[in-house]
Order: structure tokens, then C-alpha cells, then sequence
């Protein structure tokens, strides 16, 4: 599969090119305090070494995340752990194929804290260090969507899609299909000869966000690399667009690095 530029869909994911619960007071009861629930499809800003600029966040009900800026330029992910209303995490960043941070790393790992109200407003503070051990400090503040409140099935996601284009263009070269049984097929035999096999599979029902992994094979020229690794992560699709739109978050190890893939695909 070909990494493209991902913008917005409508709401939260739209494509153009994280409950403090308290105990009793002195002598009274303690109630020990629930953990909110990270899940959701987030979107707000982060700002890092004087710039701003707009954040998306796909997060699990596990935790699970990857988390992308609007530039397209890095992904984040790891997975969150929630006490009470506290998050913490650590997590890996690394740049799309083919591009670098500024100090000419692929890669690098970092820590988060902050605070989430749930289904709200989660805040954090990070900090990340590049394999060339340049250390950024970051905040973000993300909001909540309610598209993530709608039932996930696999005869939901499933179907037949390509590479998401610009309307008015020609559709992608590429096939990317996923039957009722979760079974994930793709085919780009015809460009870069990359094929792959893998599943789709329901984290929790009453959200939209799956689980998702797959292995190439088959990939020629720079691709090949990509042969044989296995890519995991998080898809989530929105079934109002037309043609319906979907996102898969992934990442995998290439020769001993991580590599992040930002897939944006349209129904066919």
C-alpha cells in the first residue's frame, strides 16, 4: 500500500490533500476512582518549538493510538495508560518514508503525561527525543468526536476500495479488499507490485475504530524491503461520505526501524 496525504473528512475524518471521579471526605466512605476511557477519534493542536498546528489522534478503547499532524510529515504511537483521570504513555515517532526530522533522524521515543475528561478534551505534555538525540517539548490539546460513536461491524468495513483521490481524479491503481469474515486483501501488482494479506477485527462494537494488521509481499524496487513485515494499527471508516472514506493507521519494523504508514483509501 502507498502512503498518501491525509487532510480531514467531514468531521473527524474527512479527506482534502482523552472523569475524575473523588472520594469522601475526612472520616467518610472512599470511592475509589474510575479510569476513563481513552477511546475516540481526536482532533485539536499541538504546538512544539514555537509552532502550532492541527493534531489527529485515533485511540483505542485499550489505549492503543497513533496519533499524526496535519503536515503528514511524523506519526506517534503507543499506548496510553489511564489512572483515574491521568494518562501517561510512552511512545515512538518517526517520520514518512523517504523524508527525515531535521537533524536527519527516522526516527525516535518519547513520553507523554496529562490529563483527559472523557469523551471530551484530553491535555498533554510531551517530551521527544530523536535517534540524533534532539529533544523537542510539546503540548496538545485534542476534542472528542462523536463519530466514534457509531457501531462497528464487519459487514460494516467490509468491501472494495482504492488509494482516496481528489475528486475529478481518475481513482488509485491499487485494490484493497475486506470481506465479511474481516479477511484483508491488497493488490498493487500493476505499479509497484506489492501485494498483501491480513484481517480486520472489532475492538468494541459500539465504536468506529478496528484493529488492523497485514504482511506484504511481493513489492519490487525500493518497496521490497517491505516484503514480509507484518504493519499493525487502527482503521476507522465513515460510511456517510460517497464514496465512503477510511483511514488505516500503521506501523511496522524495516530493517531494524520503525516505518509509520498513513493510508487514506474511498469505497469502490
Amino acid at each position: 500500500m502507498k502512503a498518501a496525504r491525509f487532510g480531514r473528512w467531514s468531521a473527524v475524518l474527512g479527506l482534502s490533500y482523552v472523569l475524575l471521579a473523588c472520594g469522601g471526605g475526612g472520616g467518610g466512605t472512599s470511592i475509589a476512582p474510575t479510569d476513563s476511557s481513552p477511546g475516540g477519534l481526536w482532533q485539536g493542536t499541538i504546538t512544539a518549538g514555537g509552532a502550532t498546528q492541527q493534531l489527529f489522534g485515533l485511540i483505542a478503547e485499550d489505549g492503543r493510538f497513533h496519533f499524526f499532524q496535519a503536515d503528514d510529515l511524523v506519526q506517534y504511537f503507543g499506548t496510553l495508560s489511564v489512572t483515574g483521570n491521568q494518562v501517561t504513555a510512552s511512545f515512538t515517532g518517526t517520520p514518512y518514508e523517504g523524508t527525515t526530522f531535521a537533524d536527519a533522524s527516522i526516527k525516535g521515543t518519547g513520553t507523554l503525561s496529562g490529563t483527559i475528561q472523557q469523551r471530551s478534551q484530553i491535555t498533554i505534555n510531551a517530551t521527544f527525543t530523536t535517534a540524533n538525540n534532539t529533544v523537542t517539548n510539546a503540548s496538545a490539546t485534542i476534542r472528542y468526536s462523536a463519530d466514534y460513536d457509531v457501531d462497528s461491524s464487519l459487514a460494516t468495513i467490509s468491501g472494495n476500495f482504492t488509494t482516496a483521490v481528489p475528486v475529478g481524479t481518475p481513482p488509485g491503481s491499487d485494490v484493497l479488499s475486506i470481506t465479511s469474515a474481516g479477511v484483508l486483501t491488497y493488490d498493487d501488482t500493476s505499479v509497484t507490485g506489492c501485494m498483501a494479506n491480513g484481517t480486520v477485527s472489532i475492538i468494541d462494537g459500539r465504536f468506529d475504530l478496528y484493529a488492523v494488521e497485514f504482511t506484504y509481499a511481493n513489492c519490487g524496487g525500493t518497496l521490497s524491503v517491505r516484503n514480509g513485515v507484518q504493519f499493525t494499527g487502527l482503521t476507522s471508516i465513515d460510511r456517510v461520505s460517497s464514496p465512503a472514506l477510511m483511514v488505516i493507521a500503521v506501523h511496522g519494523t524495516v530493517l531494524g526501524d520503525p516505518v509509520a504508514l498513513l493510508l487514506p483509501y474511498q469505497s469502490t
